[in-house]
């Protein structure tokens, strides 16, 4: 479980740096740099492995790191960062709802907790005149913690099955292959198009880069993995969590960021009424 807290402390600066650093940079572009740059950490201890489980891993990876990142990146494009910190919260209950399709069944109560999650993020983002473009945010958002949900549930399956697997950090590097690959032809296109960024990279942008690369990406999501792999799907569900408080603190005291407070807290506390409901089930 340490690997765990660590990795949501390192995850809570995340946030305010690609809603308020990166702002302008094309999301597709950060998503490859910071994988390429993960990938390069973990490059010392790549692990042969058959050529089966090399394209599983990357096919895993392309959905945990690749696609999550494409749509978690381009959602702050219409949100602001503690929002987004917030509406991560609903990623353990597609961690639970997954599990129980996997396991053929249905929970009623889950499908409530979800509806509860669902109402919570609407209050946690509100109705103004930028409704439409708040609820792409949203969707965005909610479209990365299902792809992370996917990617857990399936880095952890494979992990399970078929004998000895090699240790975490000899797996890493396939993973954020598999992320890099699935994010280059946008990365590309942005390129094509002129999107990469509104002007030339400034130090304090490249230093953001090369911490959601080498520290978030590279550092955290060693941390994350190798504890879901040792870790229940309840404990797992709980701490992916435990960097939504701390995130939401960090955008609003660190960078500054502004809020409806009332409406924030009763949108978060919905959201954690959700969660405690499905953890209970």
């Amino acid at each position: 479980m340490l690997d765990l807290l660590l990795a949501s402390l390192i995850w809570a600066f995340s946030f305010g740096l690609l809603g308020n650093i990166l702002t302008g940079v094309s999301p597709a572009c950060v998503a490859v740099v910071r994988l390429a740059l993960a990938a390069l950490v973990f490059l010392p201890w790549l692990r042969r492995v058959p050529a089966r489980d090399a394209i599983c891993l990357m096919a895993v990876g392309a959905v945990q790191f690749g696609l999550m990142y494409l749509c978690y990146n381009a959602a702050f494009a219409f949100l602001p960062s503690h929002q987004v910190a917030l509406l991560t919260a609903v990623t353990p209950l597609y961690v639970i709802l997954l599990a129980d399709v996997e396991q053929h069944r249905v929970v009623w109560g889950t499908l409530l907790a979800a509806a509860l999650a669902v109402a919570g993020a609407a209050v946690v983002v509100g109705y103004d005149r930028g409704a439409i473009a708040s609820l792409q945010g949203v969707l965005l958002v909610q479209a990365s913690n299902l792809c992370f949900a996917i990617g857990q549930l399936a880095y952890r399956r494979w992990a399970r099955a078929g004998g000895t697997r090699p240790a975490d950090h000899a797996l890493m590097g396939w993973l954020y292959l598999g992320g890099a690959l699935a994010a280059m032809p946008w990365a590309i296109l942005a390129a094509v198009q002129g999107q990469i960024a509104p002007s030339l990279l400034t130090t304090r942008q490249v230093v953001a880069l090369v911490y959601l690369g080498l520290i978030a990406s590279g550092l955290g999501f060693f941390l994350w993995n190798a504890g879901a792999r040792r870790s229940a799907s309840g404990v797992l569900a709980v701490f992916n969590n435990a960097k939504i408080p701390l995130a939401a603190a960090v955008s609003l005291l660190v960078f500054g960021e502004h809020t409806n407070l009332p409406r924030l807290i009763a949108g978060g506390a919905m959201l954690i009424a959700a969660m405690v409901l499905s953890h209970r089930l």
